[in-house]
């Protein structure tokens, strides 16, 4: 379904402030006038941070609480990224125009007026397969007793998945997440000693102890 010319939007809605994505906060946003006197923020980055933004989710012509969805969104995310795929969320919000009319002034250092005014309207994927030569110079490597540890900027899921197609983690082998699974009980119930593989987020590895973090490289 076609909407018109990008370039015709753009002029429609001229941008009015901007914060571009950036590792710390996961997303990218810009403020546009959306009329004479209001003004609607638009949002897209990492999905967990997104969700985790918005109070409220769009579902067809209507709006509905994001407490009543977000379990479902987060299961949809951790689907698509066990695929292998990227997943990017999108939001928006109209900002009351009592408190942020046409020409206020915003800042990166005070976001408050994100504080209630998003709603979550869609999550995106999309496949970037690794390099067809990855597989074999992955396998190169564990043959001359070189270890691969693979950092990436993906969701814990995605990058079990991408791991697994490149031959980083072998079939034989299986994280905590995937034995609790096949449990049906708590990853913290599994004592990460037994596991010979792992994918660690940065949350937990900025949390990591010196001794943890020696039986990760291990």
């Amino acid at each position: 379904m076609s909407l018109g010319k990008v370039e015709a939007f753009r002029d429609n809605y001229p941008k009015l402030f901007e914060i571009p994505f950036n590792s710390t906060n996961k997303y990218q946003l810009s403020i546009h006038k959306h009329d004479m006197t209001r003004c609607l923020v638009v949002m897209k980055g990492a999905p967990e941070r997104v969700i985790n933004l918005c109070s409220k989710i769009r579902i067809g012509d209507k709006v509905h609480k994001m407490e009543d969805w977000k379990e479902v969104c987060i299961q949809t995310v951790d689907n698509l990224g066990s695929l292998g795929e990227r997943v990017i969320g999108f939001c928006e919000g109209e900002l009351p125009e009592s408190e942020y009319p046409v020409g206020y002034k915003f800042s990166a250092e005070d976001l408050t007026f994100l504080e209630g005014n998003l709603v979550l309207v869609g999550l995106g994927s999309m496949i970037d397969p690794p390099r067809p030569g990855v597989p074999n110079a992955v396998e190169l490597c564990r043959k001359a007793g070189i270890k691969v540890v693979m950092v990436t900027g993906d969701l814990p899921s995605t990058a079990r998945a991408i791991a697994r197609k490149v031959g980083i983690i072998t079939p034989e082998n299986l994280t905590r997440e995937e034995i609790a699974k096949s449990r049906n009980i708590n990853k913290d119930d599994i004592d990460p000693a037994t596991c010979n593989a792992a994918v660690i987020s940065g949350t937990e590895l900025q949390e990591l102890t010196t001794q943890e973090l020696d039986w990760v490289l291990a």
